[in-house]
């Protein structure tokens, strides 16, 4: 293969804020649009009329706007409040079926549409500093792109699906508490949602036969993968007389995995029995991840010297050695089965199904920096 993805973007931004006694207003807005196009560079046999030179022209508007408030109620009392609604182009990596093969755009592409809220309150006094955040946003005509082998159809597989809504909302809290002049007690805390709230339509591309397959793919209730959806943190923090010591305890939990399109559409659904007695598809549910404890510390010192300083500091993470806390991964797109000629199906001695890609968090690490300033 052997292309390009043109994309042209302008955008206009304008700003407002007006600050009046304890009141602090904001209002922006934005307006633009963006334009991409695909340039093929050589004939692909399976689209030989749709693959060398130029591509259509897609062109997608953009605009948003978003306001906030503060309010500062006195004795360390700040409230803020937030809102905003845009809609954008979708990327260029997700607008093309598959743009290593032909000059396709994804069918039924569209501006996404993001809705966007965040509530703040933050307090501090002499020993105490404290931050709480709550946030709900809405993401309608959402559009996702993945490649993988797909077995129900023994070939590559392009992917795209559109039409996806989600919802992203949680609460943050932070704590700094002074026990005394050289002494801090630290604490961070998230739970969080992420996830689809729809089903969504899929087309994929057969790369051996050049064939589009339409379908619905049972994604609702799907949580974004990669990062713990709750996490927490608490830490103690020594500074006196040049010493800088550090020491946090960090949980984390609700690690989902990426999951496998393929082993969601309805009909690979039907083709693996998946199907109750009263004819309902039964969904599997997404992977997870263990999460667990880790425990992190730094201690540093600085030196001052006639001429400049020295800085020693030494961080270390995982300290308890703790293995098995799961980072990121992904389910397997393979089946636990093979489909005959037939039309019937034989199963793998492996259960691909049970056994998903996972990433697991390196072992006790660290890092020494010596700086001599001058």
């Amino acid at each position: 293969y052997d292309y390009n993805i043109n994309v042209h973007k302008g955008m206009l931004w304008t700003n407002y804020a007006v600050n009046t006694g304890r009141w602090h207003l904001n209002a922006a807005a934005k307006w633009g649009g963006t334009i991409m196009q695909r340039k093929g560079h050589m004939r692909n046999g399976m689209f030989a009329d749709n693959s060398f030179g130029k591509s259509g022209v897609a062109r997608f508007g953009e605009a948003g706007t978003k306001g906030s408030m503060t309010y500062n109620a006195g004795r360390g009392h700040v409230f803020s409040l937030g809102a905003g609604y845009e809609w954008r182009a979708p990327l260029a990596t997700t607008a093309f079926v598959s743009p290593e093969m032909n000059n396709d755009f994804v069918k039924n592409l569209k501006d996404e549409h993001v809705f966007s809220s965040e509530f703040g309150y933050q307090y501090q006094n002499a020993r105490l500093h404290l931050n709480f955040n709550a946030y709900y946003s809405y993401l309608s005509k959402v559009t996702e792109w993945q490649n993988f082998y797909f077995d129900d159809i023994n070939s590559f597989s392009y992917v795209s699906m559109t039409d996806i809504n989600k919802e992203y909302y949680g609460l943050e809290l932070g704590v700094t508490y002074k026990l005394t002049s050289y002494l801090d007690v630290k604490a961070l805390g998230t739970i969080s949602e992420a996830k689809n709230i729809n089903n969504a339509n899929v087309r994929y591309l057969n790369s051996t036969s050049a064939m589009y397959t339409y379908d619905v793919v049972m994604n609702k209730g799907m949580r974004e993968a990669g990062t713990p959806l709750t996490a927490g943190s608490i830490g103690l923090s020594y500074h006196l007389g040049g010493w800088f010591i550090d020491l946090d305890g960090n949980y984390y939990d609700r690690i989902y995995l990426s999951y496998a399109p393929s082993a969601r559409y309805v009909k690979s659904l039907k083709v693996a029995g998946n199907v109750d007695n009263e004819g309902n598809l039964e969904v599997p549910e997404q992977a997870k991840g263990h999460g667990g404890f880790m425990l992190d510390g730094s201690i540093g010192k600085n030196i001052r010297l006639k001429k400049g300083s020295i800085s020693i500091n030494l961080m270390v993470t995982n300290i308890l050695n703790n293995q098995k806390i799961v980072t990121g991964g992904y389910e397997q797109s393979r089946r636990d089965f093979t489909i005959r000629d037939d039309g019937t199906t034989s199963n793998r001695t492996y259960q691909f199904t049970k056994n998903p890609k996972k990433y697991y968090a390196f072992g006790t690490n660290g890092m020494l920096n010596i700086a001599y300033k001058f």
